[in-house]
């Protein structure tokens, strides 16, 4: 639930995790092509391009990566959702589904930079992937309801999972280029060279338990998860401890294991109900259950912190995850430019 930390940039989460949909090869014929975009690159134009209308109808295909097809039926499973949902306003329909064209290329690229490489998916691993997303859905039917929604089969979401096992082989290669330890100095210049990122405002210290709830989930899934949530409130209320019951219910895989802690964090760091929970409990107290896009939480503030600056040491590890992940980024980013400058990107969007 959390949005955002101290400018952790994301584009390797755009680029291995974004887009759920693989890049089909349909070979339409030569006469049925549209005629691409002068520019190879869908989001470098102002905002102004980005946003100008898209063809209508819009075209069968999205892009052409060095021969292999993007399909746009590809991409409206990426983009579509938002517009119903209302997480991306109309108007910027024309932007969003560039914006996920040039994350679908970039990821095309990286993949077929994989097969140049030789790089064979981990099947161990997307087995595992497989099973993990599997059995967040009690039932054939919400899971079948899930991979349709998805615009997937069996077949082509195993398919998918490979293609991400090899975007982040790659990535991962890439990274190992630039020293994986960040040093205490590192940090600490950072923290120096950059004061306003840790002046603070109102903050809280917190933990939670999480049950998740799928998207797409059905009525039958969503009572079993509210019951599951008031029953663990219920065992909280009666006294068991906080951190005990979080690490053997929550289903929030990186804070279950510290009993739910999330640590220090300030207003517009947390999705909103989860923010507005958080920030009107008293120290000390449980939430009663809140539901957010992730689930239903059960929240517990242990301490209010004023407006200030942060010291650096309760900010020295994040310091470090930033900086790691930003080598990571310039990794990626030279990587790409590199791609990109040789390749064949023909859009038609």
């Amino acid at each position: 639930m959390r949005e955002k930390r101290v400018a952790v940039v994301a584009v390797l989460v755009s680029i291995a995790g974004c887009a759920r949909g693989p890049s089909p090869s349909p070979s339409p014929s030569p006469s049925a092509a549209p005629t691409p975009a002068s520019s190879p690159s869908v989001a470098a134009g102002p905002a102004a391009e980005a946003n100008r209308p898209l063809p209508q109808p819009l075209p069968d295909l999205a892009a052409r990566v060095n021969g292999h097809a993007i399909s746009t039926k590809t991409l409206s499973a990426l983009v579509e959702p938002g517009l119903q949902s209302g997480n991306i306003p109309a108007d910027k329909r024309p932007a969003a589904y560039r914006q996920a064209l040039d994350q679908l290329v970039s990821r095309e690229l990286i993949t077929q930079e994989a097969q140049a490489r030789k790089i064979a998916a981990d099947e161990t691993a997307v087995a595992r992937d497989y099973k993990q997303a599997r059995g967040q859905f009690k039932s054939d039917q919400d899971w079948a309801r899930f991979l349709s929604g998805s615009g997937f089969d069996e077949a082509g979401f195993r398919t998918e999972l490979r293609t991400r096992n090899l975007v982040d082989a790659v990535v991962k290669q890439e990274a190992s280029r630039f020293p994986a330890v960040v040093s205490d100095a590192d940090a600490k210049a950072f923290y120096d060279q950059n004061p306003t990122l840790f002046d603070a405002g109102e903050r809280v210290r917190a933990s939670h338990i999480l049950i998740r709830v799928p998207e797409g989930a059905s009525p039958d899934v969503k009572k079993a998860a509210r019951t599951k949530a008031e029953a663990t409130l219920a065992r909280i209320r009666k006294g068991e401890d906080f951190a005990a019951v979080a690490r053997e219910i929550s289903e929030d895989p990186g804070s279950a294991p510290r009993g739910g802690d999330l640590g220090v964090f300030g207003k517009g760091q947390m999705v909103p109900p989860f923010e507005k929970a958080a920030f009107t409990l008293p120290a000390g107290q449980v939430s009663d259950i809140v539901e957010t896009q992730f689930g239903l939480h059960i929240i517990k503030v242990y301490e209010r912190l004023p407006a200030g600056k942060i010291p650096f040491e309760p900010v020295k590890a994040q310091i470090k995850d930033h900086l790691a992940q930003t080598r990571k980024q310039q990794a990626v980013d030279e990587l790409l430019r590199g791609l990109r400058a040789k390749a064949k990107i023909e859009t038609y969007l």
